[in-house]
This record gives C-alpha cells, sequence and structure tokens, in this order.
C-alpha cells in the first residue's frame, strides 16, 4: 500500500538499501522508484487498457534515430539538431496535456507537424518514448474509472522525493493518484522537496 517516487535509478537505490538495512529484511519492500518506473509497471499490469498491448519503449538512441528521418523529410538539419527537436518535444509532454498542439507553443512554425509526425510514428510502430509511460497512466487514471479505483484501493500512502523537480505532469499525476471527486482518498502523501534546488 505504499509506493515512494524518486527522479533517479540511483536515488531510488539508496532508499531501498536503507529501508533492507534497516528492517533486516523482515518486510517486503513497498514500491520504491521513479516516476517513470511505477507508469511502466503500472502500463505493463493493465496492458488490456491500452490502446496497442504490446509495446516496445524508445530509449533515447531509439528517438534520435526517428527524428533524425523526420527531420530529413522537413529539411530541418542545418536550422536544428535531433537533441533540439527531442528536447523541444519532450518539453512539450512535461507541459501540456492537448494532442493537437498549437504554434503558440512551438519556437519554430514546422515543429507542430514534426511533433504530430512523431507521434503517428510512434503510433505505427507501437512504441513509447519515456515521456509517455507517464502520459499513458495519467489518461487512464482521467478517463478510466475501473484502473482509477483498482489503484486507490491498493496505494494508501504515496511519498515523493525532491518534489521541486516534479513537471506539470507529474505534479497533476498525484493529484489523480490522491483525488476521487475531489476528495482526498489516500491516507497520507508526504512531498519532500527544498526550494532552493527547484528547477
Amino acid at each position: 500500500s505504499i509506493v515512494a517516487l524518486t527522479f533517479t535509478n540511483k536515488a531510488a537505490g539508496e532508499m531501498k538499501e536503507r529501508l533492507i538495512k534497516t528492517f533486516q529484511g523482515h518486510f517486503k519492500l513497498p514500491f520504491i522508484g521513479t516516476f517513470h518506473s511505477y507508469c511502466l509497471l503500472q502500463l505493463r499490469s493493465n496492458p488490456t487498457m491500452l490502446p496497442f498491448p504490446n509495446f516496445s519503449i524508445l530509449d533515447a538512441d531509439d528517438q534520435i534515430s526517428l527524428v533524425k528521418s523526420i527531420s530529413k523529410k522537413y529539411a530541418l538539419a542545418k536550422h536544428l539538431t535531433p537533441s533540439n527537436i527531442t528536447y523541444a518535444i519532450s518539453q512539450y509532454k512535461n507541459k501540456s496535456f492537448s494532442e493537437q498542439p498549437t504554434d503558440a507553443f512551438w519556437f519554430s512554425p514546422i515543429m507542430r507537424d514534426v511533433y504530430l509526425e512523431y507521434e503517428s510514428e510512434k503510433a505505427r510502430s507501437h512504441c513509447l518514448d519515456f515521456d509517455d509511460l507517464i502520459l499513458q497512466v495519467l489518461n487512464l487514471l482521467k478517463t478510466n474509472q475501473t484502473f482509477k479505483q483498482q489503484l486507490q484501493n491498493r496505494v494508501k500512502h504515496v511519498l515523493v522525493d525532491e518534489y521541486q523537480d516534479t513537471s506539470v505532469v507529474q505534479h497533476t499525476l498525484l493529484k489523480e493518484f490522491a483525488l476521487k471527486d475531489k476528495t482526498f482518498v489516500l491516507d497520507s502523501l508526504c512531498a519532500v522537496g527544498d526550494e532552493d534546488q527547484s528547477i
């Protein structure tokens, strides 16, 4: 019933080590991991609720490769690097929930078309990128009451480490965990952060 979320696998590993040392194997460890790993666990556990049950995850190299092929089509190589494009796409996903992005968000008007083609290619290949892991779970929490009810029945305590680094999407995900019809349903939510470290 406990979920502890943090931002790096290293931090999650250190948290696990401390609990193992403290309890010396007398208790089963709760889930301790990153937002992305927790969301991946939820998606793998509920494949029938997804648009395509068997999906692959694009790593950074896969993303760059896909973006390179799209940027060639739009002749962007001289103006934008693949890294610039993948960064812009990730920024958009972590700040917005609209599937039809307006030109106002992008630093270049052509980026909207690049983004839409990127999403289309991923869907055709039954792939998700790292940002999609959180967005897919967030979408399930917002649209699938069965999924939300099961998760809220199971999870009663949520701890978030380094809370100052949460994105808009991660913050919204936590609200969906914690609220049902605007009522707080967790037994506890603990957020640990330092505003002086905020990014």
